[in-house]
């Protein structure tokens, strides 16, 4: 069986590991969102270049960053646990992207449709996780 590019190998590999296939599933959507993830990055970086600004690459600058404004991710010990840490970091993105959104307005249209379509990601995976 295949799927999302993943080979009868590393899926019986999961199903070895005794993962269930809810989380098998919940693996293979992260891989697609991290694509997304990725693909935003670049529209973003753009975009900040067009505004003069300087897009931030290094992942360490970055986690100091995020560090500095209270954003601490962890690593839980069980699936659920790490389910439930990604889900509130997510309501976390959603409601920091609703106030930068808020505050655009009108004044950068191309920014905020950027914003808006990372939005409407962050809170179909927020739902998602949710349900899981």
């Amino acid at each position: 069986m295949y799927i999302a590019g993943q080979s009868h190998r590393s899926i019986a590999s999961h199903e070895a590991n005794g993962l269930p296939f809810q989380a098998l599933t919940l693996h293979l959507d992260r891989t697609d969102e991290v694509l997304s993830i990725l693909a935003r990055q670049d529209d973003v970086a753009q975009e900040q270049v067009y505004l003069s600004g300087v897009p931030i690459f290094d992942l360490q600058e970055i986690a100091g960053k995020a560090a500095a404004i209270g954003v601490h991710p962890e690593q839980g010990t069980t699936l659920r646990e790490m389910v439930i840490e990604n889900l509130l970091l997510e309501r976390r993105k959603v409601e920091a992207y609703t106030a930068v959104i808020r505050e655009i307005g009108e004044k950068d249209l191309i920014t905020r449709e950027i914003l808006l379509d990372i939005l409407g990601e962050t809170e179909t995976h927020a739902s998602e996780l949710s349900d899981f």
